[in-house]
C-alpha cells in the first residue's frame, strides 16, 4: 500500500492525539502507527531512535535496516546504523556514513543533522570532519572503496544504486545503472517500491516524477506479478508521467505472466473496498489489450456497487464502462449501455448523458490513434532515459508521412471539445499548484499546514478565503489541461522556440522555466490557427457550462499584465506595494510567498492579474539584479516607442520578448565579467587531494617550513603564505591547507597556485604522502552552488556580538568616506558633487537604492549592512 486509507489516517490521527495528552508514550504511539502500516517509514525512524536511547543497538539497526527499504530517500536511518553497529567492520561502517551523506546532501535540513552525528562518532578515527566528508561523498557519488572487503560490497550495492537512481533520474537514467538494477532485480525490488512510497507521502525531493517514472518501468521489466497493487495505486496519480509508466508497466507483466497476473487481479478486485482502488484497477485493466480473463475482473469490479454513495457509484461505472470500451472495442460499448439499464435505479440521472459524451469521445480518439505497433512500444530504456519528462515517448509527428497541408487547416469552429474528465471531490490534489499563488505544487507550499488545520482554517490577512481559493485553483487546473490539450505537437514546440528565442535563457531552474512558459501560452501566445489567446478559446466554447463567476475570473485573467516592478515597500505575511516601471502604476499585490523574500527596491518581471480590486501575481516572480534591470527597461521603452503600441498592447505582443531580454543581458554582464587573482590568471577554486602515510613526518615538514603556517593550535589547518613581504609589511596568501588523520587538502584561487603548491608538498613531504587528485571549480559554478551548501564561516576568535559590532563600525566608516569618493557610475564626480544638478541627483539615488537593495539582502542573512538612510541626510535627498 502506497498511499494511506483515509481509515489509516484517521487513525494516525487518533494515535497522536492520545500521544499528545499522554495517554501513549512516543514509542506505543508509533508501535500502534507500525501496525497499521508496517512500511510507515516515519514510524520505523522513530522506533529506532526509541530503541537507541534504550541502549537497545540491535533492536535500533533491525528498525533502521527496515526504513531504509521502506523509504530510500530518508538519511536518518542510516545516521542510526552508522552509531549502532560498533562490531561492525570499518569498510561497513565507512559504507554506511557514505549513503548517509549522499542522501542527506539532497535534503537541506538533514545536512546539520549528519554534521552533528558525525561529531558525537568516535569509531572511525582516520575519517575528517563532517562537512568534508559530506563534500568526500558527493565527489565520489556512486563508488565503493577499491578494497572494500565483498560482503560489504554485496550488502550496500542494491541501496547504492538506487541511491544513484534518486540522483541522476532527473537527468535520465543512464542503460548501464539500468543494466546494474535489472541483474539485482529482486533485491532492488524493495527498494524501488520505496521510491513509490516516498512519491505517495511527499519525501522525494523536487522533480519526483522523474524518480518515480524510473522506479516503475524498472519495475515492469523485473515483471514480478507481486508488485501489482503498488503499480495499480500510481494509475490513479494525478501526474500524467506516473500514470503511464505504470500502465506501461502492468501491461509488461500481464503479457509476460498471464496466468500470475489475472490470479493477483482477481484477488485485488475482490479485497478492493474503496471506489479510487476500484477505478484504478479499472483502467489500469482497460489498456491492457488481448488479455484473457479481464473482463470477468472488470465486471466483478461493480459487484456490491450499492454499498457507495452515489458519487461513487457514477464514478466507478464509468470507469468500468471506459475500461470494457478500451479493451474490448465495440463489444464492450455495447456491454456498457447493457451494464447502464441493469444499474440504472442506483446511479444519477446524469449517468446516461455521461456515457454517451464519453464513448462518442473515446470513438473519436480511437479513429485518429496510429495502428498499434508492437515494434514502437517504448523500452525500459526509453522510459528511464525521459528524466524530468521533457520528451514524451507516445508523441509522434503527426506528419512523418510529408501530408502536412491537412495538419495546418484551422480547426472549424464547431468541433467538439473535448470536456474535462470528473473529478473527485473539490480539493486540491497534491500536485496542483498551490492556492497561495505561489506557484508551487500545493504539497510543497501549504499542504501540512492546511492538514493541521482542517478543523478551523485560518484566512491569513492578505489572502483569498480558502473556498475560493480552491474554486480558482480547479478553474486554472482547466484551463491548463485546456490549453495544453488543444495545441497540436508542432504548434506547441513552435509556442517553445517563440518563449524561448534564439539563446538559452537564463536565471531560472528548467521545472521554473516551464512554469514561466506555460504561462505565456496560456495569457499572450496567439495561436496562428486561432486568432486568439487560448482563453479566450476557452472561453469561446464555454466546457461543460461557465457560471458567471467563472467567466469573470476568466476574463479577469485575460486583462492580466506581464511587466517589469520594482518593490516599493513589503509587508511580511501579506504582499509587496510595487510600482511598473514601464506601463506605471503603483499598487499593492496580494502574495504571502513574495513578501517572504523580497525586499525594498527589488526588480522583477511578473504577471499581475487584477480582480475585483484585487492584484495578485500568478506563476514565476522573477527576480532581477538592478544592475540588469535598467537595460531591461531602457530596452522596453525604446522598443514600445518604435512598435506604437500603446503599453498594454506592447507588453501583451511582447512579454515573451521582454523575457529574452532579461535573458540576454544577464548573459552579456556575466560572459564581460573576468575575475582574476593579483598575479593575472583566472579565479578557478582548485583542490588537491593526498593520502597521509606518515602523519608525524608530514607535521613535521609542514612545521619547519617556511610558507606554511599553523592556524591556532590544533595543528589542522595551515596557511600557505608567500615568503616575502609586501610593501605594506604584509604577506600575500596563496592557499589553505587542511590536516586531519589520514587525509589532507589543499585548496586555492587559480590551477597555476595548485600547481605550485602541490609541487611544494613533493619537495616537503613527498615520500609520507600519496597525490588521489585534483578537483576545480569556475567561480561561476561555485557562485551557483553557493546557496544550496555553504560552508561554515571561519571563526575570528570574538564573540559574535563583537564581530558583528567592529564589522558594522567598519561599514559606517567605509560609507562616510564613500560619499566624498570620485566614483565611475557618476562620472568621477563624488556623490556630494553629483546631487548638485538634476542628472547627477538621479543617479545617486539609482545607487543609494541599490546600496539598500544589497543591505536588505545581507541583513536577511544576517550580515551586517550599511544604514542608508544617514547617506540620505548627508546627501539630502528622498525616494
Amino acid at each position: 500500500m502506497l498511499f494511506a486509507s483515509s481509515s489509516i489516517i484517521e487513525a494516525r490521527r487518533s494515535l497522536y492525539a492520545q500521544f499528545e495528552s499522554g495517554a501513549l508514550t512516543r514509542e506505543q504511539a508509533f508501535a500502534r502507527a507500525l501496525e497499521l502500516d508496517p512500511c510507515d517509514a516515519v514510524a520505523l525512524i522513530v522506533l529506532g531512535e526509541e530503541r537507541l536511547k534504550a541502549g537497545d543497538l540491535a533492536g535500533t539497526a533491525e528498525y533502521c535496516w527496515r526504513a531504509a527499504h521502506a523509504d530510500p530517500c530518508h538519511a536518518d536511518p542510516w545516521l542510526r546504523l552508522s552509531a549502532c553497529l560498533p562490531d561492525a567492520s570499518k569498510d561497513l561502517q565507512a559504507g554506511i556514513l557514505q549513503l548517509a551523506a549522499r542522501k542527506a546532501l539532497r535534503d537541506p535540513e538533514a545536512i546539520e543533522r549528519f554534521e552533528e552525528s558525525f561529531e558525537k562518532r568516535t569509531t572511525l578515527p582516520d575519517i575528517p570532519d563532517g562537512r568534508t566528508f559530506l563534500e568526500t561523498a558527493a565527489a565520489g557519488f556512486g563508488e565503493e572503496g577499491p578494497d572494500e572487503p565483498e560482503e560489504v560490497r554485496v550488502r550496500l550495492q542494491p541501496h547504492r544504486l538506487i541511491d544513484d537512481l534518486l540522483e541522476t533520474a532527473d537527468d535520465g537514467l543512464d542503460e548501464e545503472l539500468v543494466d546494474k538494477i535489472l541483474r539485482s532485480g529482486e533485491r532492488c525490488l524493495p527498494l524501488l517500491i520505496g521510491v513509490l512510497r516516498a512519491m505517495a507521502t511527499g519525501s522525494l525531493p523536487e522533480n519526483e516524477s522523474a524518480a518515480a517514472v524510473c522506479s516503475l518501468a524498472l519495475l515492469g521489466e523485473i515483471r514480478d506479478p507481486a508488485v501489482l497493487p503498488e503499480l495499480i495505486e500510481c494509475h490513479s496519480v494525478d501526474d500524467e508521467d506516473i500514470s503511464m509508466a505504470a500502465s506501461w508497466a502492468v501491461g509488461r507483466i500481464a503479457r509476460a505472466r498471464p496466468e500470475e497476473f489475472l490470479e493477483v487481479t482477481r484477488k485485488l478486485a475482490q479485497a478492493s473496498r474503496e471506489v479510487r482502488a476500484r477505478s484504478a484497477l479499472a483502467m489500469a485493466l482497460g489498456r491492457i489489450c488481448s488479455q484473457p480473463g479481464i473482463h470477468d475482473v472488470l465486471l466483478g469490479l461493480l459487484d456490491g456497487l450499492e454499498s457507495f454513495s452515489k458519487s461513487e457509484r457514477a464514478e466507478l461505472f464509468m470507469a468500468v464502462s471506459l475500461a470494457l470500451s478500451l479493451h474490448e472495442g465495440k463489444e464492450g460499448q455495447e456491454l456498457a449501455w447493457s451494464l447502464l439499464s441493469r444499474y440504472t435505479a442506483l446511479l444519477p440521472k446524469r449517468t446516461r448523458a455521461e456515457l454517451r459524451e464519453a464513448l462518442r469521445l473515446r470513438n473519436e480518439i480511437q479513429r485518429n490513434e496510429p495502428a498499434p505497433d508492437e515494434e514502437g512500444e517504448p523500452t525500459v530504456y526509453d522510459l528511464c532515459a525521459l528524466g524530468s519528462g521533457e520528451d514524451d515517448y507516445e508523441d509522434e509527428d503527426e506528419d512523418d508521412a510529408g501530408s502536412g497541408d491537412e495538419d495546418d487547416q484551422i480547426v472549424d469552429e464547431d468541433d467538439d471539445f473535448v470536456p474535462e474528465p470528473v473529478r473527485r471531490g473539490a480539493t486540491l490534489g497534491r500536485n496542483d499548484p498551490c492556492w497561495c499563488g505561489s506557484g508551487k505544487k500545493y504539497k510543497k507550499c501549504h499542504l501540512e499546514s492546511d492538514g493541521k488545520s482542517q478543523a478551523a482554517p485560518v484566512v491569513r490577512e492578505g489572502a483569498p478565503a480558502p473556498g475560493n481559493a480552491v474554486a480558482e485553483a480547479g478553474l486554472r487546473k482547466r484551463l491548463i489541461d485546456f490549453a495544453t490539450g488543444s495545441l497540436r505537437k508542432r504548434e506547441m514546440e513552435e509556442a517553445l522556440r517563440m518563449f524561448v528565442g534564439t539563446e538559452p535563457p537564463g536565471l531560472m531552474e528548467d521545472d521554473s522555466l516551464a512554469r514561466e512558459s506555460l504561462d505565456w501560452i496560456i495569457h499572450d501566445y496567439i495561436p496562428p490557427r486561432l486568432g486568439h489567446s487560448l482563453i479566450e478559446e476557452f472561453l469561446r466554447r464555454s466546457p461543460g457550462g461557465l457560471t458567471a463567476h467563472q467567466r469573470e475570473i476568466l476574463e479577469a485573467w485575460s486583462r492580466s499584465r506581464y511587466s517589469l516592478f520594482e518593490v516599493q515597500e513589503v509587508r511580511k505575511g501579506s504582499g509587496v506595494q510595487v510600482k511598473d516601471l514601464l506601463a506605471g502604476g503603483d499598487f499593492f499585490v496580494h502574495d504571502v510567498s513574495t513578501s517572504g523574500w523580497a525586499v525594498v527596491w527589488d526588480c522583477c518581471l511578473a504577471r499581475v492579474e487584477e480582480y475585483q480590486g484585487r492584484h495578485e501575481f500568478t506563476a514565476i516572480v522573477l527576480r532581477l539584479p538592478r544592475h540588469v534591470a535598467a537595460p531591461v527597461q531602457e530596452w522596453a521603452v525604446g522598443a514600445q516607442k518604435r512598435s506604437g503600441l500603446s503599453w498594454d498592447a506592447f507588453l501583451r505582443a511582447n512579454s515573451h520578448k521582454l523575457r529574452q531580454s532579461a535573458s540576454r543581458f544577464i548573459q552579456r554582464a556575466t560572459n564581460e565579467m573576468r575575475v582574476v587573482s593579483p598575479e593575472g590568471d583566472d579565479l578557478v577554486f582548485s583542490r588537491a587531494r593526498y593520502a597521509v602515510l606518515d602523519d608525524e613526518a608530514v607535521r613535521g615538514a609542514l612545521d619547519q617550513s617556511t610558507e606554511f603556517h599553523r592556524e591556532g593550535d590544533d595543528a589542522t589547518d595551515y596557511g600557505w603564505l608567500d615568503e616575502f613581504e609586501d610593501a605594506t609589511g604584509g604577506r600575500r596568501s596563496f592557499g589553505h591547507l587542511h590536516l586531519a588523520g589520514a587525509n589532507l587538502t589543499l585548496e586555492c584561487s587559480t590551477r597555476q597556485r595548485l600547481e605550485r603548491g602541490n609541487a611544494l608538498l613533493q619537495t616537503l613531504a613527498g615520500a609520507h604522502l600519496r597525490h588521489l587528485g585534483d578537483d576545480f571549480t569556475s567561480w561561476r559554478s561555485a557562485m551557483r552552488d553557493r546557496g544550496s551548501s555553504p560552508r561554515p564561516a571561519k571563526r575570528t576568535g570574538l564573540p559574535p556580538e563583537v564581530e558583528r559590532e567592529i564589522l558594522a563600525k567598519m561599514i559606517d566608516e567605509h560609507y562616510r568616506r564613500w560619499l566624498d569618493m570620485p566614483l565611475p557610475a557618476l562620472h568621477g564626480k563624488t556623490p556630494r558633487e553629483a546631487v548638485a544638478t538634476p542628472e547627477g541627483r538621479a543617479q545617486v539615488i539609482d545607487l543609494l537604492k541599490t546600496l539598500q537593495n544589497d543591505s536588505e539582502h545581507g541583513r536577511q542573512e544576517g550580515i551586517p549592512s550599511c544604514d542608508v538612510s544617514k547617506l540620505k541626510a548627508e546627501l539630502g535627498v528622498d525616494f
